[in-house]
């Protein structure tokens, strides 16, 4: 699976990219939302791993864009340190229908991988 993991912190990203390729899946890296959508915007990837606060674009603002341009087969994993269900989040803004999965920071790996295997 090709993942494509946006946050802003690089030792989160640092671990999760390392865990991941572990489990065969191929990883790029954006550290905020402006090089996230650049980067989907120029390769196919299976997987958003998308945290909401960061820098030049928030994760809202990725999905308010990615709602416009409805990339086809991508699965989207929302982290925010905002603990909120899914349905608020939606109730919130109509984009996060576009999420497949929520995941409140900070979350354990194991969360994570769930996460993952749930929407292969």
């Amino acid at each position: 699976m090709k993942i494509l993991l946006v946050d802003d912190e690089k030792e989160i990203t640092d671990i999760l990219s390392v865990l991941l390729e572990d489990e065969d899946h191929s990883v790029e890296v954006a550290s905020n939302g402006k090089e996230a959508l650049t980067k989907l915007r120029s390769e196919k990837f299976d997987l958003l791993i998308l945290d909401n606060q960061m820098p030049i674009l928030s994760g809202e603002e990725v999905l308010d864009e990615l709602y416009k341009e409805r990339i086809d087969g991508l699965k989207i994993i929302f982290a925010s340190g905002q603990s909120m269900s899914l349905l608020d989040l939606v109730e919130k803004n109509q984009h996060f229908e576009l999420v497949d999965y929520l995941l409140n920071k900070p979350y354990k790996v194991e969360q994570i991988e769930a996460a993952i295997s749930e929407l292969l």
